[in-house]
């Protein structure tokens, strides 16, 4: 698996204001940097390939969302991340790599954009952002396989007891129904070590 994302993230505190302005007052040139960007991954993507599949997925790492809501509104992720997302992804498809496109944070209200850009999966349907899977499968529907739910708060600060409930909760909803559930965080190796079994 290897990072591969040129959509646009939620900027650090350095930036942020000039993005944030920039959205507003440079909106062509944010999209002319997108397609560089993305002539540039696609470019990558077939050096890679060339050599004969080494890879297997990309993850589309750019976070969107505070734990809260999305930086970025319905209108403009429509405008400056959506329609690089579906290049990128079909791009990357056509190569015959799978994608996993990642985002932190209440990703609710921009599931379906997302969706539509039909990755292979979405994580991290973050728990401390609010996000429910029940609704998400609602919202993606059962051709995209969802990865995580895992409240790493709680792995943190939490019981076993409570931890164990919360696992239980994950893979209930996540098997409920659709195409796929694959309960998993990179935190989970951080935050519980192997003596602290769930």
């Amino acid at each position: 698996m290897m990072h591969g994302d040129v959509t646009w993230a939620i900027p650090d505190g350095d930036e942020m204001t000039e993005f944030s302005v920039r959205m507003y007052e440079d909106e062509e040139g944010l999209c002319e940097e997108s397609e560089r960007r993305l002539e540039s991954s696609a470019d990558f993507a077939s050096k890679i390939n060339s050599d004969g599949q080494l890879l297997d997925v990309f993850a589309l790492c750019s976070d969107y969302c505070f734990n809260t809501n999305p930086f970025f509104s319905p209108e403009k992720f429509d405008t400056l991340i959506v329609p690089y997302l579906k290049k990128e992804i079909d791009i990357y498809r056509s190569l015959g790599f799978y994608t996993i496109k990642h985002s932190d944070g209440n990703i609710t209200p921009i599931i379906r954009q997302i969706a539509e850009c039909r990755p292979d999966a979405i994580h991290s349907l973050d728990p401390q952002g609010g996000v429910k899977l029940p609704e998400i499968r609602k919202l993606t529907g059962d051709s995209i396989a969802l990865i995580g739910n895992v409240n790493c708060g709680l792995l943190q600060t939490g019981s076993d007891e409570e931890c164990r409930a919360d696992v239980i909760r994950s893979l209930s909803e996540g098997m409920e129904r659709g195409y796929g559930y694959i309960f998993f965080d990179l935190k989970l190796c951080i935050y519980r070590t192997p003596s602290q079994k769930i």
